[in-house]
């Protein structure tokens, strides 16, 4: 009984440290990005297997008709269905984007923040001049995520026209870091691509849709 009350109380000392808590908060973070980016893979999916033409088709109903009242009347019906079939896609993407990119997103915002409890002195960002820098205020750190988050979604058009939005970089030699902003970018890279595909197909079947009902 000894012994074990011993062990206990040294699994609890364990458990109890800096270095333990430091662990726990980084696979919470860890598991709140995966479990997220692996729900939105699934639903992303889904909308890709949407057909935007399909959904957005205009469905006659009965013989066709040379009444105008009942002509306006179909008219008004075709444009309140094709605003619920698109009020639907819209809550749907708005679904994947909380998943794909929302919550990593401030996942990656909680590591940088917390970045000086987790590693200490060594920093996780370098100013313009290659300098090690403290975490910066939000309004610098909301410009720098949101580079991140441009240049993984975009990153062919960010590499060719050198568009950036914040002189601030991860720093190399942090590899943890660099690691998680490397999944990041991947991530936003493939959910970004996605939405915005299938955002124009939408746009393009929506608005063809429209202008047949005149």
């Amino acid at each position: 009984m000894e012994l074990a009350s011993e062990f206990t109380s040294w699994l609890i000392a364990v458990l109890s440290t800096e270095t333990a808590q430091k662990v726990y908060f980084s696979a919470g973070l860890g598991a709140a990005s995966l479990v997220s980016l692996y729900t939105g893979i699934r639903r992303l999916i889904y909308l890709q297997n949407i057909d935007p033409a399909e959904t957005f088709r205009i469905r006659r109903r009965g013989p066709s008709t040379t009444r105008k009242q009942t002509i306006d009347r179909h008219k008004a019906e075709n444009r309140a269905n094709l605003a619920k079939r698109l009020q639907t896609l819209i809550v749907e993407v708005a679904i994947v984007v909380c998943l794909g990119i929302v919550v990593p997103t401030a996942a990656f915002v909680a590591l940088i923040v917390y970045s000086g409890w987790l590693f200490g002195t060594e920093a996780v960002l370098l100013n313009a001049y290659g300098d090690g820098i403290p975490v910066p205020p939000w309004p610098e750190l909301t410009i720098f995520v949101l580079d991140q988050l441009f240049r993984g979604g975009l990153n062919d058009l960010a590499e060719v026209f050198r568009i950036g939005f914040s002189p601030l970089t991860n720093n190399p030699t942090n590899y943890p870091f660099s690691l998680a902003v490397f999944a990041y970018r991947l991530a936003c890279d493939i959910f970004v691509l996605a939405l915005v595909f299938f955002s124009v197909r939408a746009w393009w079947a929506w608005r063809s849709a429209t202008e047949r009902l005149g």
